[in-house]
């Protein structure tokens, strides 16, 4: 029997595709907000210098410290009100800009309706899965 599980470039595709969807989603939301705008535009040059970092990044810093929470508990509350500077000081040079974009979204976020709270909420669980996926398959010797 062959093996039927996704191989880590489809998952990883998927996880680059539902991020670039979050990322729009908020755009929709508030289509003014250029901070938004430019930040997608920096994940996305991101992604194309490196397809995997996102998704590596993602899983190593979002999902593994959290599983607990985001499998099972109040995401949005969460996210707003956790303090990324400790969690994000391991990225180097990018740390300060990313941590930048999460700090603006924060309020962002809170300030959302309860249906796009839980949107945001379903966006986060389904890239945690992704990545959680990504780092199971395959994983590197």
């Amino acid at each position: 029997m062959g093996d039927t599980a996704p191989s880590r470039k489809t998952l990883m595709n998927a996880f680059n595709q539902m991020f670039d969807d979050f990322l729009g989603d908020i755009l929709t939301i508030y289509p003014e907000n250029t901070f938004i705008r430019k930040a997608k535009s920096y994940f996305d040059t991101i992604r194309q210098l490196s397809p995997a970092i996102i998704v590596q990044i993602w899983n190593s810093h979002v999902y593994s410290p959290y599983a607990s929470i985001i499998d099972s508990g109040d995401i949005v509350h969460f996210v707003v009100a956790k303090d990324y500077s400790e969690d994000l000081t391991a990225l180097g040079d990018n740390a300060g800009y990313i941590l930048d974009v999460v700090e603006k979204l924060k309020p962002l976020i809170s300030e959302m309706s309860e249906q796009n709270k839980a949107t945001t909420m379903e966006y986060i669980r389904n890239l945690s899965l992704l990545g959680k996926g990504y780092a199971e398959a395959h994983p590197r010797r």
